[in-house]
């Protein structure tokens, strides 16, 4: 499901984030993928929150790795203008419920049920039917909101 991307700075993200996992390189060095984000190509917009997803993956449990820089580079992820950065960017949001930050992650997952894209909406809406957002409240009112969405397939799954 990954988008492999054949430029530089993909492989480059790739890269970094395989040295931050394995202690190689630190996580500020991802700060400077940051800076001009919002120029960066599709396709390192994706690698560099799959990246962010798998650092979550191993180090969710961890305060001390999850902190407010990881949570700027996800946030900065879901107000990406690229609807598979944002669909991404609710995986990472998913994963980050466990932490000191849930209430805040907790108000982005419900502006992600109401995402322009219904991509989005649908990827948000099976995170809820299959578990994976574990707090039975989050996931029922992301799906009473998704009740009465635009799209007649999310507005019918949500009711069923």
């Amino acid at each position: 499901y990954s988008i492999m991307g054949s430029s530089k700075s993909v492989l480059a993200c790739r890269v970094l984030m395989l040295r931050i996992i394995t202690g190689a390189a630190d996580k500020e060095e991802m700060l400077e993928w940051c800076f001009d984000f919002s120029k960066k190509d599709q396709s390192t917009k994706v690698a560099l929150a799959e990246c962010v997803e798998q650092y979550l993956c191993r180090y969710v449990h961890d305060d001390k790795k999850v902190d407010a820089m990881i949570l700027s580079i996800v946030l900065q992820c879901f107000e990406d203008e690229y609807w598979p950065v944002r669909r991404m960017a609710c995986n990472c949001l998913i994963k980050m419920l466990v932490t000191k930050y849930k209430d805040r992650i907790e108000r982005k997952l419900y502006e992600g049920a109401i995402d322009p894209s219904h991509y989005v909406r649908n990827h948000l809406l099976h995170k809820c039917r299959n578990g994976e957002i574990e707090d039975v409240s989050i996931a029922d009112r992301i799906i009473n909101i998704l009740k009465n969405d635009a799209n007649y397939a999310i507005r019918e799954y949500a009711n069923n």
